[in-house]
């Protein structure tokens, strides 16, 4: 009787397992095929965000334009002086900034002693990071990405670049919940920063890592 009892336990546990492993099976390909596996994975860093203790680092500046800037110095937003960047710059490294990054994409020539301001002011500072873009180009039948880099003039004066596209899933509800690292190749403007103050990460990894 004894025996009978044990394989029979045995059995119960072996059905019970197999129909969890086949429930798990079914759930993943439902949530992987469907808007679920979008939503349940911006819910995880959600509930990361809510569950864990707030941190209130003071180690960096965040500063934009905003509309009060734009009135007070008289400039158009889509076209701002870039003397005000230098200016910035130049400030800032005075004050001692480790590092600068700029997610304004500097593609297109401006005024043209501005933009010379601006290319000494990086140069000087040596401690600027700027943006990039990936540009497509669809072709019939295909779609090529391309990198569009900040123009040489500034390129060769920052301290270098980095891409700030983000796929459009990763907005999902209006909220940015992480970003891509990007590749040894095109890396992302975080990434790039990260690298350039030494964080643990940058320092365990020689490129980006997937994803």
């Amino acid at each position: 009787m004894k025996g009978t009892r044990n394989s029979s336990s045995d059995a119960s546990r072996f059905r019970f397992a197999r129909e969890a492993a086949l429930i798990a099976l079914v759930a993943g390909l439902v949530c992987h095929f469907t808007a679920l596996r979008d939503a349940l994975d911006g819910l995880s860093y959600d509930i990361l965000s809510i569950t864990s203790s707030p941190r209130q680092p003071d180690n960096f500046l965040i500063v934009y334009v905003d509309e009060k800037s734009v009135g007070e110095l008289k400039q158009p937003p889509e076209n701002f002086d870039r003397k005000f960047y230098a200016q910035f710059i130049d400030r800032a490294s005075a004050a001692g900034a480790r590092l600068i990054v700029m997610d304004k994409l500097l593609r297109e020539a401006g005024d043209p002693e501005s933009d010379a301001t601006l290319a000494r002011s990086l140069r000087a500072s040596g401690k600027v990071l700027l943006a990039a873009d990936r540009a497509l180009s669809p072709e019939p039948g295909v779609i090529t990405s391309s990198v569009a880099l900040p123009l040489p003039l500034f390129e060769e004066a920052a301290l270098g670049w980095g891409v700030t596209v983000v796929r459009p899933e990763m907005g999902e509800g209006g909220i940015l919940r992480r970003f891509p690292y990007g590749t040894a190749i095109v890396p992302s403007l975080p990434w790039q920063a990260a690298k350039a103050l030494g964080a643990p990460i940058a320092k365990r990894l020689s490129h980006p890592p997937e994803g």
